[in-house]
């Protein structure tokens, strides 16, 4: 992952000595050793994107329409007139996330946190439940 990917407020995984843990990106700089940012000037070289789930689409706020005249295996979820439609097939499962019946496929929890910054001027924020 590249820290021209990111925006602050992005979240990311990243291996330290806890293990595999989530963090959000909180600055992003330079130094002699590249782009940096985060708590402890972690190199955005090294982070890995997260996979967008179910799970962050709910945390985001997203809900989950009953779809009860389809019977194909794709979920939809919708949030503020903005439709994510996951694809399930034998081969590949992915997102696409659809305005104006436009699609644009997205994979990632920070391609999901930057397309709905740009499209809806505001950040996604994890939902209380």
């Amino acid at each position: 992952m590249k820290a021209q990917e990111l925006r602050i407020g992005n979240y990311y995984i990243f291996a330290d000595y806890e293990g595999i843990v989530c963090r959000k990106v909180i600055e992003i700089k330079h130094n002699e050793f590249g782009l940096i940012g985060d708590y402890d000037g972690v190199n955005f070289e090294i982070c890995q994107p997260i996979p967008l789930t179910e799970e962050w689409l709910l945390n985001f706020g997203f809900v989950k329409l009953k779809r009860e005249y389809d019977q194909s295996d794709n979920d939809m979820y919708i949030k503020n007139d903005l439709c994510i439609v996951w694809y399930n097939s034998e081969n590949e499962n992915f997102m696409q996330f659809f305005v104006n019946n436009t699609g644009i496929n997205i994979k990632h929890v920070h391609q999901l946190q930057n397309l709905y910054y740009c499209l809806c001027g505001e950040e996604l924020k994890i939902a209380e439940r």
